[in-house]
């Protein structure tokens, strides 16, 4: 078995950056990501993000559960990330949970408000309530579960500042950018 991530470099990895485009560009919406060599521990969406998007100028941190040798030695080796701690992550994954408080990453600054955290949340058994999302990429209003939602209605009141959400499950992800506006439907279920 060949050490490449995708099993057909080139084509594998334009398909995965075209994905994670259209997740970013049409929030609260899921997109399929392809299987990859990974870590076990690692989704396919989870790793797919991380090997698409950073490179040797990247900080990752890794949750409790992710920051495992299996998932350092393979991040580093694919991607020249350094794994980091979480106030200077541009990358962060692990858990909902796991990832709480969401004030301790950094949120950008006004001169680069890019210069924020992107946070892969690794799971879908979270406490859940039922939301309405609008914003750019959302035609009408969507209906999505989120965790703690009101935490998302403060990242967006910090826009243009704030961080950036991908969550994962297996082979899909769905993107929730700091643009986008959550509007509470239900309590928790």
């Amino acid at each position: 078995m060949e050490n490449y991530p995708f099993s057909e470099n080139s084509i594998n990895s334009s398909i995965a950056f075209r994905s994670l485009v259209n997740a970013t560009s049409y929030p609260g919406r899921y997109f399929q990501i392809n299987k990859l060599n990974k870590p076990s521990l690692l989704s396919n969406a989870a790793a797919t993000i991380l090997i698409t998007l950073c490179d040797n100028e990247s900080n990752v941190y890794l949750s409790k559960e992710y920051n495992t040798e299996e998932v350092r030695n393979w991040l580093i080796f694919n991607t020249g990330a350094i794994v980091s701690n979480k106030k200077n992550a541009d990358f962060v994954i692990g858990t909902w949970e796991s990832l709480l408080p969401l004030n301790e990453f950094k949120i950008g600054a006004p001169e680069y408000p890019e210069r924020s955290a992107t946070l892969i949340v690794e799971e879908t058994k979270y406490k859940k309530v039922k939301c309405s999302i609008d914003g750019p990429g959302i035609k009408n209003k969507l209906h999505i579960d989120l965790p703690n939602p009101e935490l998302f209605i403060e990242n967006n009141n910090l826009y243009p500042l704030g961080l950036d959400f991908y969550f994962t499950n297996d082979l899909e992800i769905l993107s929730i950018p700091r643009s986008t506006k959550i509007n509470i439907i239900n309590t928790e279920y």
